[in-house]
């Protein structure tokens, strides 16, 4: 139907205006990471398609000085941010560095124990937040969030894991906007993608040893 069709052209369009952008987030990604005087961009949007696969998420973390105090293997981490991500339309490669800033690489006991990997419901005063059923929910918890902080009205994908996961709508259309709101931090966004630039860098210092080239948008094969 005439109706139908409409729907499926905005679809695509706005499936269009995501790749533009996260393609114009690598590109000045890309310039952060070979030139040190560049600023972190913090205009990357929060609603987009990822950049980087699970598997560049897993093997820069693998790299790195941190020591998860999680039964689950990191691997399993990574994939459920893009997976969550994507489900719900959230940059969930970026979303991933910010559970390593909030639980100091997953090795925060109280963050990690609770399945809570962004410090939701955990103000200033208080030693703990809030806990979910297992680390996959704690992950869709966060896109959940995050998907509120950046959508007016936002839409689900998938039933709330938390009734009470409202932000402030339509605040935060970038990951820069959540400094002081997410957290009090007056750094917050900059540290986010400080790690994400770093973790750029590993995939494209990957990719130029014919490494990691799978696309993280594209339909697993039978």
């Amino acid at each position: 139907s005439t109706r139908a069709n409409e729907r499926r052209v905005r679809a695509e369009q706005a499936h269009a205006e995501a790749v533009a952008e996260a393609e114009a987030a690598d590109l000045r990604l890309r310039t952060a990471a070979n030139d040190p005087i560049v600023p972190v961009p913090e205009e990357v949007p929060i609603i987009g398609l990822p950049r980087l696969t699970g598997e560049d998420l897993a093997t820069w973390f693998a790299s790195s000085p941190y020591r998860p105090r999680v039964a689950t293997p990191i691997e399993d981490y990574a994939d459920w941010f893009i997976e969550e991500g994507m489900t719900e339309g959230i940059r969930g490669d970026i979303a991933f560095a910010q559970a390593v800033l909030e639980t100091g690489g997953f090795t925060n006991t109280d963050s990690v124990e609770g399945h809570n990997f962004s410090g939701i419901g955990h103000y200033d005063n208080l030693a703990r937040g809030w806990t979910f059923p297992s680390p996959r929910l704690g992950v869709r918890a966060q896109i959940q969030l995050l998907k509120s902080y950046a959508v007016r009205t936002p839409d689900y994908a998938n039933e709330l894991v938390d009734r009470r996961l409202r932000g402030p709508a339509g605040c935060c259309e970038t990951w820069g906007d959540l400094t002081t709101v997410w957290a009090t931090d007056p750094t917050y966004g900059p540290k986010v993608m400080l790690i994400y630039t770093s973790i750029v860098e590993h995939a494209l210092a990957r990719r130029a040893r014919g490494e990691g080239f799978e696309d993280p948008t594209a339909e697993p094969t039978p």
